[in-house]
């Protein structure tokens, strides 16, 4: 397959290369197997010798081309290369963002290690603006914005495009969002923009143009070393990135003696435990407060962050840390220790919390009379009173 290559080295890029491979406890391979949402069986045919075998992976929607490929027999797993034609949005010249470390150009590098950092605006809202550009004019019906782990659905997307006369075409006007994947109807241009609207951190891995030539020319192919009379399942499409263990790989870009398998259908993976940081129970892309467990998804405000981790007093300390959240307290001054903030302390005002000495008067007091009563009582019998 002499082809421009997208080549992903499973052992060297996405897993952890081992000295030898040896068998896995099955505990190990369903924390790392939770991860993928998706896996495939191949059909391996009977084999003399250990032999190069490609899949295809045309067909498939995927967000993440990370791959584990479990081998069934010795419970291992194997290296892989995956395999990319043409590369996504490779028209594409130049790309403009609003990120942190100018990393606009990490959204068109596939690799979804890394990513593009957006910062927030005006009270706490951030709005990332990204503009594409490309050598030529590409006829596209949407696109996927693959997000780092761990990063909540931002909440709108503005899409606009020049026209063939130089005029901005509105495609979408602040749609709300409920997918990585927005589509419009089906237009041609070279050069594209898109606003979009946030309430918690923002980081965007890629973004990719779903574009007609995609569909019909892209080639997407894994390799791996298959061994005589040995069964393999391919888990594919992470929601977080893992690194499964591997042994030394063998050469899988030499394309002499590889066996093509036959295409095979996608199955869910019913061992898939969604990317949940805060273990809430609310999966992180749907979470409105990714860091801070707050099940119950509560939004008083219905701004799209959660309670726990909004700031409703706008005094710089999110309400689930802030001992007065309604009511402005950098200080979080609390002079009787019981965990509300003087400011909005109904007890404050109570005369023996304005007065802290007199509690301790009372306590002298019953120790003096205490100490009068002792003696008392140890006094001899028939001892006259002093």
């Amino acid at each position: 397959m002499n082809l421009p290559r997208l080549l992903l080295w499973s052992s060297l890029l996405m897993i952890t290369v081992v000295a030898k491979a040896a068998p896995l406890p099955q505990t190990q391979i369903d924390g790392i197997t939770s991860a993928y949402r998706s896996y495939k069986t191949p059909q391996i045919p009977a084999l003399a010798v250990p032999t190069v075998v490609e899949m295809s992976f045309a067909s498939d929607v995927v967000e993440r081309w990370e791959f584990a490929v479990l081998d069934t027999v010795e419970r291992i797993f194997e290296p892989s290369l995956f395999e990319a034609t043409p590369i996504i949005n490779q028209s594409c010249l130049s790309i403009d963002a609003n990120t942190y470390y100018q990393g606009a150009q990490l959204m068109l590098d596939d690799d979804v290690r890394t990513f593009a950092d957006f910062y927030f605006t005006a009270e706490d809202r951030g709005e990332a603006n990204i503009t594409l550009t490309c050598s030529d004019s590409i006829t596209c019906s949407g696109v996927v914005l693959i997000l780092d782990e761990h990063v909540a659905l931002p909440q709108k997307i503005s899409v606009n495009v020049r026209g063939e006369h130089g005029e901005l075409r509105a495609l979408a006007s602040g749609a709300k969002l409920d997918s990585t994947v927005v589509r419009f109807p089906k237009v041609r241009s070279d050069y594209w923009n898109f606003t979009i609207e946030f309430i918690q951190p923002l980081r965007i891995s890629e973004l990719r143009l779903i574009t007609e030539q995609e569909a019909r020319d892209t080639s997407r192919v894994l390799r791996f070393l298959a061994q005589p009379g040995h069964g393999y399942r391919v888990y594919f499409d992470p929601d977080r990135h893992i690194w499964p263990p591997v042994a030394e790989p063998g050469n899988l870009t030499d394309d002499r003696g590889v066996v093509q398998l036959p295409d095979v259908a996608a199955q869910a993976n019913g061992g898939y435990v969604f990317s949940d940081l805060d273990e809430d129970g609310i999966p992180d892309i749907r979470d409105n407060c990714i860091e801070i467990a707050n099940p119950d998804q509560t939004d008083a405000d219905n701004n799209g962050r959660g309670d726990a981790c909004d700031d409703l007093d706008r005094d710089g300390i999110i309400n689930s840390l802030d001992n007065c959240p309604n009511v402005p307290n950098r200080d979080q001054y609390d002079r009787d220790g019981d965990g509300i903030g003087d400011v909005c302390d109904d007890q404050e005002n109570r005369f023996t919390e304005r007065h802290r000495w007199i509690p301790w008067v009372g306590i002298g007091l019953a120790a003096v009379v205490l100490g009068v009563l002792f003696a008392l009582t140890m006094r001899k019998p028939g001892q006259p009173s002093a």
